[in-house]
């Protein structure tokens, strides 16, 4: 089960915030006779996920997403993403 959640940037004219309720996401390109749906094994910081033809850059997490890919998935989580266009980070490093 995937819940989206944007972060709100100032001034961008972009409403911020809750995107999805908890459901499960078909992967591009799956059938609905062989559906594919993502696994927490496709969450890696730095992927790009796409959600009903929209795409997700992720940069972040919280602790406990990034511990539970790190030990359980062994999914790395090194945030290698750029700053953003007003020189901010776009996501904490995590380590």
């Amino acid at each position: 089960m995937i819940s989206i959640y944007e972060k709100p940037g100032r001034n961008s004219g972009i409403i911020g915030g809750h995107f999805l309720e908890k459901t499960r996401i078909p992967k591009p390109g799956s059938t609905l006779d062989n559906p594919e749906f993502y696994s927490p094994a496709d969450f890696a910081i730095g992927a790009t996920v796409e959600v009903f033809s929209r795409r997700f850059v992720l940069t972040d997490a919280d602790h406990y997403a990034l511990d539970s890919l790190r030990q359980k998935l062994g999914v790395g989580t090194t945030n290698n993403q750029p700053a953003d266009q007003n020189g901010d980070d776009v996501g904490e490093p995590s380590s």
